[in-house]
Formats: structure tokens, sequence, C-alpha cells
């Protein structure tokens, strides 16, 4: 190091500046890890499409993108209500992330590095770990026979944002608004896990990465597209008052959520006959 804290002097490169040396850093395993990857040996595709008796040849392993999104097409009940209400999941998180530090500083006084901590802290420990419980629970419901768990876990996870997404912004003093959103933190990763689990679970194997392709790109158009623009959005027309964002915040994540609750408990049935389905690949 040739000045304290300010720059480095590696290998090759010469010396970097403290900055730069966090991309090198968070980059190198981005490098690493895939030529690591290539010592891997692939394993036994599983969950194929196979025709039946005298059908046409099996799917190709490496499809064309249209003859994917014809496949969804076909399957659009299924996919289009579990896209748009994990979309509309979403969005809640989303809109949390882009809007509670500046309703939470208007409506309390308090810096921004304060949210920032508090913020920082409970992403980090409460999502992560409100993923592994959703994890968990939906491993003790399969196991009790549930055949829907996924789809289970990911409306448990809707009620949880739909309760306690608006308690920040409410609570009377500034130590209850931390609270809050460490509890609520809880929440807003849970379906995270169970939500594409339960698209590939009713999947064929070769449609499985772009299929995914799909949902990711309808998720964040959705939410990140389309969620943070509606909180102030809202706020300009209802309450016409920048203080009152809290109130555009919570009616916008409530109504989500509401919204995406709706969507996965009228999937249910649907998802259980694609598992039925699914069952005739294996």
């Amino acid at each position: 190091m040739s000045h304290a804290g300010a720059s480095y002097t590696l290998p090759l490169l010469g010396e970097v500046r403290a900055w730069q040396m966090v991309f090198i850093v968070t980059g190198v395993p981005g490098v690493v890890l895939p030529l690591l990857l290539l010592t891997f040996r692939e394993p036994v595709r599983r969950g194929l499409l196979r025709p039946q008796a005298g059908a046409a040849p099996a799917v190709p392993l490496r499809p064309p993108l249209s003859e994917v999104l014809d496949y969804v097409w076909a399957n659009r009940e299924f996919y289009w209500r579990h896209f748009v209400a994990l979309a509309l999941l979403s969005m809640c998180g989303y809109c949390v992330a882009a809007w509670l530090p500046t309703a939470i500083i208007r409506a309390y006084g308090v810096s921004y590095g304060q949210v920032g901590k508090v913020l920082g802290v409970s992403t980090a420990l409460m999502n992560s770990t409100g993923m592994l419980l959703a994890g968990i629970l939906c491993d003790r419901l399969t196991r009790r026979g549930s055949k829907d768990a996924p789809i289970v876990v990911a409306v448990i996870s809707g009620c949880g944002i739909a309760v306690f997404a608006s308690l920040p912004t409410l609570m009377p003093t500034v130590t209850m608004v931390w609270v809050a959103i460490f509890v609520s933190g809880l929440t807003f990763n849970a379906y995270n896990g169970v939500g594409p689990m339960a698209v590939n679970q009713v999947t064929p194997n070769q449609y499985r990465a772009q299929v995914s392709a799909v949902y990711l790109f309808v998720v964040n158009a959705l939410g990140l597209g389309i969620g943070p623009t509606l909180v102030p959005l809202l706020n300009e027309h209802l309450f016409h008052d920048p203080l009152k964002i809290r109130y555009s915040l919570i009616i916008v994540v409530f109504c989500s959520a509401l919204t995406a609750i709706a969507l996965l408990l009228s999937v249910r049935p649907i998802y259980r006959q694609k598992l039925i389905e699914a069952e005739q690949w294996q």
C-alpha cells in the first residue's frame, strides 16, 4: 500500500486506487468461477418433454425461442398469472427500496446516513433470512404432502408484505421504525426462491432456461420498470404533498401485494394440474 487507504500495488497491474480495488475484488470471482465450472461434469438431464407413442419426434435440447414462446402461450393460463403475481411482489420490493428512505426522512426527520445503515443491515440479514426460511417451509410442506408448496409459500410471502410493509412509515417513534424495517424485511425476498422453482417444476427441461429468461424479463419490466414510478405519480395526483409520499407508498405496495395474492390463489389448481402433466415427462 503506497498511501494508507488510498492506493494498492498489485503484480502486473501496478498501482491501483482504492475504488478500483473494489471493482477488482468483486470482479475476480466472476472470472475464476466460470473457469472452475468447466471442470464440472454436466448432470444427466431430467424432466425432458418426450413424445407419446405415434407422436412427433422429441423436442430438441436447444429449441428455438419461437418454439419456447409457443409453449408458453399454449400454457398461458399458468404462466401469465404466475409471472404477473411474482412481478407484483417484486414491484413491492422495488417501490420500498426506491421510496422508503425518502418517506422515513420526510416523516421523521432522520438523516440519509441513518436510514442507509439500517436498510443496509436489514437487507443483508433479514431479506436473506426470509428467503432461507421460505425454502425450509417449502420443504416441510412438501414432505407433508403439499403438492403446491411453492405457491403456498409465495402466498404467505405476499400476505407478509401486505401486512408488514406499511409498518415502518406508521410507527410513533424512530426506534420503532427501525424495528419495523427489520420485521418487514423477512417477507420481501421470501418469494424469490419458490417463485422460479415453481416455474421450473412445471416446465420441460428443454425450455427452462429460456422460460426463466422470459420470467425475469416480465418480473423486471413490471416490477422495476413500473413500480417505483407509480409511487410519486399517485402522490402527485392524490395527495399533492411531498410529505405524504409514505401514504402513496403504502397504497401501491398493499394493492400490488393483494393483487399478487389473488393471482397466486387462482393459479394453485392450474399449478397442481401442471405437476400431474410434468410427472408424465419423467
